[in-house]
């Protein structure tokens, strides 16, 4: 019997239990201290332990229902019992608009359709037109943030980390990565750590590195030497396992039976 390769088969939506998770970050002013691989700056803010209704506008006029810009925004996240939760939101230009679900964590957001211009202006997404939890810009229409809270009752577990520094001027940047975590609960702690100099660093995990329920994952950057606002990129891999609907009959994934 042939060897299934079990990434595609989740891909394919052949394990209705399992999902991939691939989270892209990037920091284009890289600081002295740890900051979170995203493109608000700084350690990624946090919701806290109540729901909050999310606030979206754009910095241009043409994003809204109707125009030649973003039209509707897809955001992906948790509520307050931390379930998944998703909704496409109408846009209104620079006018503020708000989410109809609370939310507790937010994991994704992108935009769904658009315009002839596909997209005018940078989308803010944030707490009561305060604390910014993402930013859906023009270039990438879509946010570039690597953070991911798991949702309740499933468990992640790391595929693999990427990341790198940009490799300008003299002497040549260099930047250290770390992949923290955050329990429910818990703190922020340390679980890998890898350093780069303009060229990729990266480490596939090969030991199952599990985070449970309601974790927040947070891969962050600190530049160490070359120019300061050189840029990073980072990402990181998960695979998410539903602990309420694992099949009954064991699957063969490459010679190992879950």
């Amino acid at each position: 019997m042939p060897l299934i390769e079990p990434k595609l088969e989740i891909a394919k939506g052949n394990y209705t239990n399992h999902s991939f998770i691939h989270k892209v970050g990037i920091n284009d002013t890289t600081s002295t201290t740890y900051e979170t691989m995203w493109n608000g700056g700084d350690v990624y803010p946090t919701i806290g332990a109540t729901g909050r209704l999310l606030h979206i506008s754009s910095s241009a006029n043409q994003d809204a229902t109707g125009s030649i810009g973003a039209r509707t925004l897809t955001v992906e996240g948790l509520d307050v019992n931390y379930n998944t939760v998703t909704e496409t939101i109408p846009l209104t230009g620079k006018a503020l608009t708000t989410s109809t679900n609370s939310y507790i964590a937010l994991n994704d957001a992108f935009i769904a359709t658009g315009g002839t211009a596909e997209q005018s202006g940078s989308i803010s997404i944030s707490l009561s037109g305060s604390s910014i939890l993402g930013y859906v810009d023009s270039v990438y229409k879509q946010s570039m943030q690597a953070h991911y809270t798991v949702p309740a009752n499933h468990t992640a577990y790391l595929q693999s980390v990427n990341c790198s520094v940009n490799q300008v001027g003299v002497p040549l940047s260099s930047g250290s990565f770390v992949l923290y975590q955050k329990p429910s609960g818990s703190v922020y702690r340390a679980l890998t750590f890898q350093q780069s100099s303009g060229t990729l660093s990266g480490e596939d995990m090969n030991n199952a590195i599990s985070f449970s329920e309601k974790t927040e994952i947070d891969l962050r950057v600190k530049g160490n030497s070359g120019p300061a606002a050189n840029g990073s990129t980072g990402n990181f891999a998960l695979i998410v396992v539903n602990s309420n609907n694992i099949p009954i009959q064991g699957v063969n994934f490459q010679g190992f039976i879950i």
